[in-house]
């Protein structure tokens, strides 16, 4: 990305905190004057405080569901197929052969919870927008319906400013975030993505890519039979970038898919040498690839101290954080299996990962899985 867009999004960043803060002040100020009044009235200051926190609760999940069904109707409008919808981040709505199901997945890219098919991209030119910004734009209007409301409401209904009015900042902050160019831990904004997709015809045909390659694998390819030419990472890749950085981490797990184990070593390792500005969620996915990779490498004698180095608690606490992914009990299986030794306890996750399979959206990524299974027993029979 230019040094342009990175200026303003670490100017923003600087002064979200302000702007949180600001909204805080100004919603408990309303709070207490409304409290007052509720209790000069009716002496309900608690029940009034009760409300202001359950309505804010309540709304503010209703509001991060709602926001991404702006995401959903701006892509359609723009062209875009409906793919998958995240409920809770854990539980997927999918589309499996023409039908919707619910599974268990969690991923650890950082996904939109709306995610959608591409249009076919005209002389490399696609709309993206619209299909971006449609959260900001429902949660903005959502904000809209709330103040119409609560101005409608006010005069005869004495709570309307405890269930409406945090509704209503909620709307405006959610909107706020998503609008503008922020980049927070593994969270990206559609402004942040609007800002690079702009800035950068490569990051342009990755987020393509990556859209296109996300709906290939939902609908059950396996990514060893994607086109390659959607895998290119020259010397000069920009790995900090999240867009970029997703696009690579789908060429590690192509090449493993592959079985191609030392190119996807060579990358993974490129990818940690070059993207030490990414989320930490980013960089122990890939050193969860490359501790499998190298298990399955040279002799165990060879390869112990690699295999401990990165076998971290960080990287630990990132496998069970993500343990609906099949590639994280694939490689406890590995671990157990041909580090430990461990039958029993590599029967048992053995187990856990037959059982996800089932509930698991992606049938070409359950294959591929249930094939390096397959590696780590040949290797535990060579033992």
């Amino acid at each position: 990305m230019s040094e342009n867009n990175e200026k303003p999004r670490s100017k923003l960043s600087k002064i979200l905190p302000y702007i949180t803060a600001t909204a805080i002040y100004l919603l408990v100020s309303y709070v207490r004057g409304d409290a007052t009044d509720a209790q000069s009235s009716s002496g309900t200051t608690t029940l009034t405080i009760v409300i202001v926190l359950l309505s804010a609760i309540i709304g503010l999940f209703a509001q991060i569901i709602l926001s991404e069904v702006g995401r959903l109707i701006c892509g359609l409008l723009s062209g875009y197929k409906f793919v998958s919808y995240n409920i809770f981040f854990k539980t997927m709505l999918i589309k499996v052969n023409g039908k919707l199901k619910m599974k268990k997945f969690l991923s650890a890219l950082g996904n939109e919870a709306c995610m959608m098919a591409p249009p076919q991209p005209v002389n490399e030119l696609y709309p993206y927008a619209l299909y971006l910004l449609g959260s900001a734009f429902m949660s903005f209007l959502l904000s809209g319906v709330f103040l119409f409301i609560f101005m409608a409401l006010k005069d005869v209904f004495p709570y309307a400013g405890a269930v409406f009015i945090p509704n209503i900042a909620i709307g405006l902050l959610l909107g706020l975030l998503d609008f503008l160019p922020l980049r927070i831990y593994i969270i990206v904004s559609a402004g942040y993505y609007m800002a690079a997709i702009r800035g950068s015809e490569r990051v342009r045909r990755a987020n393509w890519f990556y859209l296109a390659i996300y709906a290939k694998i939902s609908f059950g390819e396996r990514l060893k039979n994607i086109h390659s030419e959607w895998f290119e990472f020259p010397e000069e890749y920009d790995f900090n970038d999240p867009i970029l950085a997703k696009l690579a981490c789908l060429g590690i797990s192509r090449l493993i898919d592959s079985h191609d184990f030392n190119e996807a070593k060579i990358l993974a390792l490129r990818f940690l040498c070059n993207g030490d500005k990414l989320s930490k969620t980013f960089i122990e996915e890939v050193r969860c690839e490359l501790l499998f990779l190298e298990i399955i490498g040279e002799a165990c004698e060879k390869r112990t101290e690699d295999i401990q180095r990165l076998y971290t608690y960080d990287l630990v606490r990132h496998i069970e954080l993500f343990k609906s992914n099949l590639s994280k009990l694939r490689l406890k299986y590995a671990y157990k299996r041909l580090v430990l030794n461990d039958s029993e306890e590599a029967q048992e996750t053995l187990e856990t990962f037959n059982k996800t399979c089932n509930e698991f959206p992606f049938a070409g990524i359950c294959e591929s899985e249930r094939e390096l299974i397959a590696i780590v027993d040949d290797l535990a029979a060579e033992i």
